[in-house]
Order: C-alpha cells, then sequence, then structure tokens
C-alpha cells in the first residue's frame, strides 16, 4: 500500500525543492505558449494551470500538516503568509492595468475593466466569468483580469482548507486520509457531473476543481515510499512527463474538460513532484537546472503580467502578428522579473513591509484603492467626461444591439436545449427557421424586418460561441443542434432553415490567423468540419427544408466603437478594417465548402458582396458603424443587413 500507517507523520522539515520550482517553470511556459499563440502545438497550454494547483496543494498541505502535529500552527499567521505571498504583486498589477484603462480604454471599456477588477479584489474573479464569459469562445481575449479565476480558486481553496485540515486533526485524526481521499472524489464526481450539463460551472468553480489541489494536498503522505524506492522515482517521472505530454497532445476544442481529461495533468504533475522526491531522478535534476529554477521562481509574476500584456497588447499595438507576440512575450519576462525582484519577493521574505500592520495596511489600502476606482468607474459609466462629446458619441456605438438582447441571452444560459423567439409578420404560420450563433441574435431585427417585407414568418434560436453545425463544440453546443434539428422535424410547415454564424469557429480563431493552409492542424480541422458541415445540411435536406447560408461577415481588426474613438483622441491611426483580399483569404476553406455541396444550398448570402470595395470593407453606413464590436451587425442598421438578406435569398423560394 502506498499509504502506509506512518504515513501521516509529517513532522519534519522539508527542505527546498529545486525541481517543484521547475515544474513552475514548465506549467508557466505551457501557459505562455499557448496565450501568446507561438507554436502551432494545438490549445492545450492553458493545462499549466492545472500544474499551478497540485503544486499549490501539494505545498499547502504538507505545511499545514507539520505545523499541526508538531503544535506550532498557527491559522493568522497562514493567512498572513499567504497575503504576503500573493496580494501585493497582484495588487501592483490590478493597478498598472486600471492606470493603462484610464487613459486608453472608452468607457464602455472601462467598465468592463472595472467589473473584472471589482471581482478581482474581493478574490470572486472565478465566478464572475463563470456567470459571463466562455474562456475559449471569442470574445475571452478582450478580458484583460481574465486569468486571475484560478487565482481565485486558489484563494478560496486557502481559505478553507486549512480550517478543514484543523477540524480533522482535532477530531478524527486517525481517519484524516480516509476523509481527505474521500473529499477528492467527491469534487472529481461533481466535476464530472457538471461538465456535461453545466462546463462553465465545472471549469470556473471551486466544488469542481478542488479535486486538482486535493491530489497535490495527498503528494506529502505518499511521498515517503518514493523517497526509499529509486525505481518508484524514476516510473513515476517517466510516467508524470508522459502524462502531461499526452494531455498537451490530445487536447482539441472538442475536448470535454476538465471532465475525467483533467487527470492527465493533474496525475502526471503529481508524478513528477514524487518523481522528485528524495535522491530525485535525472529528470528532476534537469528541473533542477539554473534556468527553469529561476523561471520557476518568477512563474506567479510572470502569471499575473503576461496575459494583461496579451489581451491589451492585441487592443491596442497597431499590428498584434507573430513579431508582437514574441516580443509581448519577452516583455512580459523582463516585467515579471521587475515585479519579482522588487515587489513578490521582498514583501515575501520580509525585506519589505516586515511588520503585520505595515502589510496589512498597505494591502488593505490598495485592495480599497482599486475597489473605489472599479465602483467610480461603475456608477460613472466608464468616466465619459475624459472625452469630448464626438469621442463620446463614437464610442456609444457599443450598445447599438437589440434592447432586449441581455434577456434572450439570460433565458438562453438557463435552457438546456435551444430558445426560440417568433419574428416576422405574426398573422402567418412560421415556415422559417434562423438558427446560429450571437450573430444570429445580433441580426435578429433584420431577419424580422426582413420576413415582414415578405409577409412571413419565422423562429430563430441562437448560442453564443456555437457554431451551428451537428457533432461540434461542447456538449451544450451539441445539444443545442441537436434540439434544432428536432424543432425541425416537429414543425411540418417550416420549409426554410437560415444559418447564421461568423463561421470563425469551424477552424478556430488562432489557424484562421496563421493562415497556414499546409499546416496538418489545418487540413485536418477543415476536413472534419466539411464533415459535420455536409451531415447538418443532409439532416436539414432530408426533412424536405431549403437550405440557405450566412456568409461571413467582413469582421474588423478591432472593434470599431473604441478603436474609432481612440483615433478621436490621440490623433493616432489603428489599422480597422480588413482588406477583401484578407476577408477572402481567412474563409476561402468556407467558400470551397460551399462551391463543392451546392447542390445541398438553395442561396447564399455574402455581406462581403455589399460592404466591400476593392481595397476596403466599410466601418460605417449612413453615418453609423455597421458593427456594434468587431464583427456583430449594429442594431440600427438593421434596414441595411435586411436589404443584404433580400438581395442574397430574393425569389429563391416562394412567398
Amino acid at each position: 500500500m502506498l499509504f502506509g500507517a506512518g504515513a501521516i507523520q509529517l513532522t519534519t522539515t522539508k527542505p527546498y525543492r529545486r525541481d517543484v520550482d521547475g515544474l513552475r517553470a514548465v506549467a508557466i511556459l505551457l501557459v505562455l505558449v499557448f496565450h501568446f499563440n507561438l507554436f502551432d502545438l494545438g490549445k492545450a497550454g492553458f493545462l499549466g494551470v492545472d500544474v499551478f494547483f497540485v503544486v499549490s496543494g501539494y505545498l499547502i498541505s504538507g505545511l499545514i500538516w507539520r505545523g499541526l502535529d508538531a503544535g506550532t500552527f498557527d491559522l493568522k499567521s497562514f493567512y498572513l503568509r499567504r497575503l504576503r505571498r500573493l496580494a501585493p504583486a497582484l495588487i501592483v498589477t490590478q493597478t498598472a492595468v486600471m492606470i493603462v484603462a484610464l487613459v486608453m480604454f472608452m468607457p464602455y471599456e472601462l467598465t468592463s475593466v472595472a467589473h473584472e477588477n471589482l471581482a478581482t479584489s474581493l478574490y470572486v474573479s472565478n465566478l464572475y466569468y463563470w456567470r459571463s464569459l466562455d474562456y475559449f469562445g471569442l470574445q475571452a481575449n478582450s478580458a484583460v483580469l481574465l486569468h486571475t479565476w484560478s487565482l481565485a480558486i486558489e484563494e478560496q481553496f486557502y481559505l478553507l482548507y486549512p480550517l478543514a485540515l484543523i477540524a480533522i486533526h482535532r477530531y478524527a485524526r486517525r481517519h484524516f486520509l480516509p476523509i481527505l481521499i474521500g473529499l477528492v472524489m467527491l469534487s472529481f464526481a461533481a466535476n464530472l457531473m457538471l461538465v456535461g450539463p453545466k462546463p462553465w460551472a465545472a471549469f470556473y468553480l471551486l466544488p469542481t476543481r478542488a479535486w486538482e489541489l486535493g491530489i497535490g494536498a495527498l503528494i506529502p503522505f505518499v511521498e515517503p515510499r518514493f523517497e526509499r524506492s529509486r525505481p518508484l522515482r524514476l516510473a513515476a517521472s517517466a510516467g508524470g512527463a508522459l502524462l502531461i505530454g499526452i494531455g498537451v497532445a490530445l487536447f482539441t476544442p472538442e475536448t470535454v474538460f476538465p471532465g475525467a481529461f483533467a487527470l492527465l495533468p493533474t496525475i502526471g504533475s503529481a508524478f513528477l513532484i514524487l518523481g522528485g522526491s528524495g535522491g530525485g531522478s535525472p529528470l528532476s535534476r534537469l528541473l533542477s537546472t539554473k534556468a527553469p529554477v529561476a523561471l520557476g521562481q518568477i512563474s506567479y509574476s510572470l502569471y499575473l503580467i503576461h496575459w494583461p500584456l496579451r489581451s491589451m497588447g492585441e487592443r491596442l499595438l497597431p499590428n498584434y502578428g507573430l513579431v508582437e507576440r514574441w516580443a509581448l512575450f519577452a516583455l512580459s519576462i523582463l516585467l515579471a522579473t521587475l515585479l519579482y525582484r522588487t515587489v513578490e519577493n521582498p514583501v515575501r521574505t520580509g525585506d519589505r513591509l516586515a511588520s503585520p500592520k505595515a502589510l496589512l495596511m498597505a494591502i488593505i489600502g490598495g485592495s480599497l484603492l482599486m475597489i473605489a476606482t472599479s465602483a467610480s468607474s461603475l456608477v460613472t459609466d466608464g468616466w465619459p467626461q475624459r472625452f469630448n462629446v464626438q469621442v463620446q458619441r463614437l464610442a456609444a456605438a457599443y450598445r447599438d444591439v437589440d434592447p432586449d438582447q441581455a434577456a434572450w441571452e439570460a433565458e438562453n444560459i438557463a435552457a438546456t436545449t435551444a430558445n426560440f423567439r417568433a419574428i416576422g409578420d405574426q398573422s402567418k404560420q412560421p415556415s422559417w427557421l434562423i438558427v446560429g450563433d450571437s450573430h444570429a441574435a445580433a441580426l435578429s431585427g433584420a431577419a424580422d424586418l426582413w420576413l415582414k417585407r415578405r409577409h412571413q414568418s419565422g423562429l430563430i434560436g441562437y448560442r453564443s460561441g456555437c457554431l451551428p453545425v451537428l457533432d461540434t463544440g461542447d456538449v451544450v453546443c451539441k445539444a443545442f443542434n441537436e434540439s434544432v434539428q428536432d424543432k425541425a422535424r416537429t414543425n411540418p410547415a417550416i420549409h426554410d432553415v437560415l444559418i447564421i454564424s461568423i463561421w470563425r469557429q469551424a477552424l478556430g480563431e488562432d489557424l484562421l490567423k496563421q493562415g497556414d493552409t499546409k499546416s496538418t492542424i489545418y487540413t485536418k480541422a477543415a476536413a472534419e468540419f466539411e464533415a459535420r458541415f455536409v451531415a447538418t445540411l443532409e439532416a436539414y435536406r432530408a426533412k424536405g427544408m431549403r437550405v440557405h447560408i450566412w456568409e461571413p461577415v467582413p469582421s474588423t481588426i478591432r472593434a470599431i466603437p473604441a478603436s474609432l474613438g481612440r483615433q478621436a483622441v490621440f490623433g493616432v491611426h489603428w489599422p480597422i478594417a480588413r482588406t477583401p483580399a484578407d476577408h477572402r483569404a481567412t474563409f476561402a476553406f468556407f467558400t470551397a465548402i460551399l462551391d463543392r455541396h451546392k447542390k445541398l444550398i438553395t442561396s447564399r448570402v455574402d455581406p462581403a458582396d455589399v460592404m466591400c470595395r476593392a481595397n476596403f470593407c466599410m466601418l460605417v453606413h449612413d453615418g453609423r458603424p455597421v458593427y456594434s464590436d468587431n464583427s456583430h451587425p449594429a442594431w440600427r442598421a438593421r434596414p441595411f443587413y435586411a436589404a443584404m438578406l433580400e438581395r442574397g435569398i430574393g425569389s429563391s423560394v416562394q412567398q
């Protein structure tokens, strides 16, 4: 048995483990390579966060239990050390983010950052993002503090776990390991239960993530066996590296996560830690070398710094290509080193803010400043007074959305299947089914106007971030698309389906940006999408329905309202519009698929035919932005888009 009778006697002080810092380096490199999209290595770099969870559980559990056994553990001192370790660098990062946002961001952008900053200051950002954001969605890049969701989970764990250990040590010490294992299994079971119907709850919430920290917490009680056995250490090191490698290699956008898949990085990390115990292994000695250790030591500061640079860089740099991404990667390391040496490490070691009173005053003061700044930004609706009336008018175009959109989105989140609304001439029986992602919702007003002009009606349903294609996306998307088919099957009066999407999800944002159409990953993704797309068209045709396709809109490089506002303020030209050639090249794969299967398609609506000229695609129509962001059709432009629908579909169907 791994858990021997003496396994919970952890009264000796554990020495510093250089290889654990080396493992942190592996974790942060996975995260950075993924977020900056430096290599074509798939989409699994975020698994580095799971590695961090295991490391945190390992270090904290052993520390607390040894203190409890020795009678030296003090809860107040523990919380103070956690604050000393984590809060100062976080507050400095938040302050820098808010300063940039106050100077550079339009009012509506500032309110978004303020919401994030407020949630971060209260260590509930995981709850905020759970309710408002899809980590893998196209809108996630705009959330400048998105990465703090994992810090919130760790802080919540640090708050509750010591209390649980104290209670177990006092009242059920002999049963500690069964209780801890039971809690880990309970959390893992909750993860498995929720990852299907509520994937973002499983991703963002502590109860469904605690098992990963719990696996780390179990390591100290297994460690003595590995310390005494070199074969066990060698096997653990090799197995750990293999499991993490398999996780990175096998993850795809359709992988259900965390789910059972998260066992790969978590068990792999636990094995690597066990492999480095005692006399270690060749791999642990490699992780203990100077470069990995140095990177691991700054990993927390690097984690804090890198995502705001990445998010703001994409929004504010004139160009955001591979050169810029590498430059921001290097700048992240430079700034993280500076943050580590001037704030994180001096405060952690007590060289600065040595007394508890000084530390608490600094943390409370900094946190209150962030809360006050965020609250004032929200109360004032983003401090619009920073800009003149012209800039405010330009930036206000972000509000040009369906007035009922928020209520509809809330209904969709609560629903387990497609949630349809009636549009068009309500005196007529619905003959159209309109389905898609958030672009279908943005075009609902245009579709309503178009159908009324035709004296027809229809049902429209959407799911944000979901490709309207069978067997694609996560379980929520798959359920949505299946329920759409059910709606088509149970409404025989519906003879036409209009499928609306941005279509970027077909291959993924990064693949489309790279444009490497000859890469194995690109061609494989395109082939898989085509097969499922054709199956979807055939399913509609089998029900006797005519299929109409809304092709991709020529989205802009960055959001129109904010970019036009910034140009007016700073007099600097940020590239906004895409060229027709760029748009056509990006979606050449989709156009080719439509051409190959034109017999299955009754009509196609190509917005670029109307919106693009020789060298540019339009940003405004009748003096107003055509999008409320960088791609979603603006509400007040619905007559413009309704005319586009009539032009594309026209008389291809009987009225």
